[in-house]
């Protein structure tokens, strides 16, 4: 690639790190990828469905500056893998019983577990998310026609942690403690009617 400057001067420059051909670090990718399923019914509309999903991926990451000739923080190097598992358990339950408008009942519980490991800067962080949520419809008859009414909640917690890995023996400055915790509550309740 020629770069002119402003005085005219033309001069020859990359404009990748990497030669013609050449192996572009990072960017390898070996994902696997399961799913589960199963659904019973019951009599009277019930029904319950059990579900699993697993996501296992192990991988490069190519930052922008690393094939930027032009930046300081320029390299060509392979970086440690990075690695992402992740776990969701749920469980859905329905009950709709016929012949029944007051009752379309919904509930589900899921579970959320995720381990993040930042290969090139050794970075590894968790975060386990736990749930659960129920609605229920109806529809109720007026003089004017319909009601349907949808009510329900949703309750959830979540706890995660960050930290080098592994943790330097003199302590890690960024986290200072070596490792960083976080942890949040939702809470939602919510009622609605449509005519």
């Amino acid at each position: 690639t020629k770069l002119i400057s402003r005085t005219g001067a033309v001069t020859d420059h990359p404009i990748s790190l990497y030669g013609k051909g050449g192996e572009v670090f990072n960017t390898s990718r070996d994902t696997q990828a399961a799913l589960l399923k199963a659904t019973a019914r019951f009599g009277d509309g019930h029904a319950l469905e059990l579900g699993y999903v697993r996501y296992d991926s192990k991988h490069g990451e190519e930052y922008p500056d690393g094939n930027n000739p032009f930046s300081v923080f320029s390299w060509i190097e392979q970086a440690a893998l990075s690695d992402v598992l992740s776990n969701i358990y749920t469980a859905k339950y329905r009950w709709k019983p016929a012949g029944n408008p007051l009752i379309d009942l919904r509930a589900e519980a899921w579970l959320s577990d995720i381990d993040d490991y930042w290969g090139a800067y050794q970075l590894r962080s968790t975060s386990v998310t736990k749930g659960i949520d129920v609605w229920n419809a109806s529809l109720v008859g007026t003089g004017l026609g319909e009601l349907q009414l949808k009510y329900g909640g949703q309750y959830s917690v979540e706890d995660g942690s960050a930290q080098r890995d592994p943790t330097p023996i003199w302590g890690d400055n960024l986290y200072f403690d070596g490792v960083r915790k976080l942890g949040r509550e939702i809470h939602v309740a919510v009622a609605g009617c449509q005519h």
